[in-house]
């Protein structure tokens, strides 16, 4: 009874979630933002009223905490200088990781990643990879990629990997019962990778 009531609750949980995605995205419309297809976001803006600057193109994944900063007002306030207004990009396929802030007038290109805790105050080019603070390109998504295959073709104690189409193609109910048929396997074998074959790529 107490494994059903758990599952139960998972799963609202995960509805919630995507309630809330769902939720942001449509106040982000309705404040005039342009969104494209299968974006998900859990970020922020720091004012929906600079929404109609802020571009989300298809695909894009802004992961949680994440910061939009549509307007910079610290000369305004201080100095009584202009306000700055800038608009921002966010790719399409590109992937914005927890916590990041990504500053007005910069544009993320296509297929790239930003670090999380990045800070971003210069574009960031179609396929790279840009982390820090300030952020800056690292390297390239398709060496990355490669780079990450290699290393889940090798048992590790740290780390497993699972086959998984991206979020916005994935069967949710199947992902998630895997991910935790996976988990139960883990439990209690002093770091061995779950049995049954490869740790996955």
């Amino acid at each position: 009874m107490k494994k059903l009531v758990l599952a139960w609750v998972r799963r609202m949980i995960r509805r919630l979630q995507i309630i809330e995605v769902a939720n942001r995205l449509e106040i982000l419309r309705q404040h005039g933002a342009h969104i494209g297809e299968g974006v998900f976001f859990e970020g922020e803006v720091n004012d929906y009223n600079d929404a109609p600057y802020l571009t989300l193109e298809d695909g894009a994944t802004v992961s949680r905490g994440a910061l939009i900063i549509l307007h910079d007002s610290a000369l305004n306030n201080t100095m009584g200088a202009p306000l700055r207004f800038g608009k921002v990009t966010i790719g399409a396929e590109s992937f914005v990781g927890a916590n990041a802030t990504i500053l007005c007038g910069v544009r993320i290109g296509r297929r790239s990643i930003v670090g999380a805790h990045s800070l971003v105050r210069e574009d960031v080019p179609d396929d790279k990879i840009a982390v820090g603070v300030p952020a800056r390109v690292v390297g390239s998504v398709p060496d990355a990629v490669e780079a990450h295959r290699r290393r889940a073709e090798v048992s590790d104690d740290r780390f497993w990997y699972q086959d998984a189409p991206p979020w916005r193609e994935r069967d949710e109910r199947e992902f998630l019962t895997t991910q935790r048929r996976l988990a139960s396997r883990a439990v209690g074998t002093s770091g061995d990778p779950p049995s049954g074959g490869r740790p996955g790529r």
